[in-house]
């Protein structure tokens, strides 16, 4: 859900210092935009040559974030995130590098409120699914329609519920 509705279009560093991405200088003091619903994420990605890659990613072969199937990138499917344990018993687990996304950022300057967001959000579902059975709202009312603006919003967002 925090991958397909995320709250913010845009996350933000500034440069601290020179450095070359992707076979390009970012001068320190420039202020760079990562688009959280942009290629990979929510759409296809585009080819990156891996020459233009820093040693350190080329390094980490096998340890990197997970890619979507471009076909249903945009399709809303928490199992994505479901990987087999490699026990060998076919016990799925969850595995937050399964796929790409920034909703909280990344690295050390990532969001301090991630696990508190996570809990509060686990908490308020478990409530809802336990008071509530949550029923199909009709067409006109529901979908993943969004547009960006300061923040991503939902164009449509009502929810049906039915005592349970």
């Amino acid at each position: 859900m925090i991958r397909v509705g995320g709250t913010a279009g845009v996350l933000t560093r500034t440069a601290l210092a020179d450095v070359v991405v992707l076979g390009k200088l970012v001068p320190k003091g420039t202020t760079v935009y990562m688009c959280l619903h942009g290629g990979g994420i929510m759409e296809p990605p585009f080819a990156i040559d891996d020459n233009l890659r820093s040693e350190a990613y080329r390094k980490s072969e096998g340890k990197r974030t997970g890619e979507w199937d471009p076909s249903c990138i945009r399709a809303f499917d928490p199992e994505r995130w479901l990987v087999d344990d490699g026990s060998g018993t076919g016990r799925q687990v969850f595995d937050a590098q399964a796929g790409p996304h920034l909703t909280f950022g990344t690295g050390p300057r990532g969001c301090f409120g991630r696990r508190l967001a996570y809990l509060e959000l686990r908490i308020a579902l478990v409530l809802v699914v336990w008071r509530f059975g949550l029923v199909r709202v009709p067409d006109q009312y529901g979908g993943f329609e969004a547009m960006d603006q300061l923040t991503h919003s939902p164009v449509r967002c009502y929810v049906r519920l039915e005592e349970a």
